[in-house]
């Protein structure tokens, strides 16, 4: 994706290209954040790498939670449609 500006976001598959685009920077960010908190915990390799999958697994899963999106799929093709409307 050359640009995130609103304007060029004209099809849904400019929106999934936005939301690729961001849940990678959101995972490395989240990743960070998490790796920086378990930091004093005293595991390694394996065990460490686990905590931490866990901890990012749960802290997305919580996120979802908060977006109450009941038919995902659904709302894709409405919002597909209204982009459409407005070409």
């Amino acid at each position: 994706m050359q640009s995130t500006n609103t304007s060029s976001l004209t099809t849904i598959e400019d929106i999934d290209e936005l939301a690729l685009f961001q849940s990678e920077v959101m995972l490395e960010t989240l990743k960070n954040s998490i790796e920086w908190s378990i930091a004093d915990i005293n595991l390694s390799g394996d065990d460490y790498y686990d905590l931490r999958d866990y901890a990012i697994h749960r802290a997305i899963i919580l996120a979802l939670d908060e977006i109450h999106l009941d038919e995902p799929d659904d709302l894709r093709e409405v919002i597909s449609n209204k982009l459409k409307s407005y070409e």
